[in-house]
């Protein structure tokens, strides 16, 4: 199970960038490199069809 953390809106975070594939930047611009850090990030991803902003019950 993927470890939920509160996080504020306001302070930046880790970014998504796509190439080839999905690579992640930290706020000041170096590469997410961490194995724990990639998983849980690939953890909390959705699903292709739910990714499009459709509304869950």
């Amino acid at each position: 199970m993927p470890e939920l953390r509160p996080s504020d809106p306001a302070e930046p975070g880790i970014t998504r960038r796509r190439g080839r594939s999905f690579s992640y930047a930290h706020p000041d611009g170096r590469p997410v490199k961490d194995k724990r850090v990639l998983d849980r990030i690939r953890a909390l991803a959705l699903p292709p069809g739910l990714a499009g902003g459709v509304d869950l019950p």
